[in-house]
């Protein structure tokens, strides 16, 4: 696949589509799985086409949803790789959302790995916080806005787990998210009015 023209590699994808729908109704690839995460895996490190990584995603998060339990070990490093894609603030708005609602279909693994899900938080907030020191260009606060649609993502797959009740979430650390959050975009907003901040 990865010797393949782009175009080929995303109708290689397409087939694979049929294939999963197909592994719905008898399925018959388990003892294939991980091997076929690893190599799709693989296949998003190597790409720097948005539509070639798009087309991979939706299989890996087809695949997943399929059969979650094969995915538990590759979590991190996978989900590292494609925030990558999701703080690109080069990429268009709509690839972003893409991901994000492909990550929030993986939503289970985010609740079950709570604290690597809230590191993500932390880390988000980390950078927003520095890069909201010097939002004097267009540059910073197109990596502000990325920063905080993947932190909202994140918080998307957590959903209700994202709670005091959780030895892993102080009420603290909440309040100082949307400190954070808030004097960021609030900062923002006295210079500019961009639409995906807002």
């Amino acid at each position: 696949m990865n010797s393949s023209f782009e175009d080929i590699q995303i109708l290689l994808m397409s087939s694979f589509k049929e294939t999963l729908a197909m592994e719905i109704k008898k399925p018959i690839l388990e003892e294939h799985i991980e091997n076929l995460i690893n190599n799709l895996v693989a296949a998003i490190e190597v790409t720097d086409n948005a539509e070639v990584f798009k087309a991979i995603l939706e299989i890996l998060v087809l695949v997943v949803e399929l059969y979650p339990d094969e995915f538990y070990t590759q979590f991190r490093d996978t989900i590292d790789l494609l925030f990558g894609w999701h703080v690109d603030h080069t990429q268009p708005l709509s690839n972003i959302e893409f991901i994000s609602t492909s990550l929030q279909k993986l939503s289970h693994h985010f609740k079950y790995n709570l604290e690597f899900s809230v590191s993500l938080i932390e880390n988000f907030l980390e950078d927003i916080t520095n890069y909201s020191v010097e939002l004097n260009g267009s540059e910073s606060l197109d990596h502000v806005t990325v920063l905080i649609l993947a932190l909202n993502t994140v918080l998307k797959c957590l959903e209700a787990s994202f709670h005091p009740n959780n030895k892993s979430v102080s009420g603290e650390f909440i309040i100082t998210c949307l400190a954070s959050i808030i004097k960021t975009v609030t900062d923002a907003l006295d210079s500019y009015l961009p639409e995906n901040l807002v």
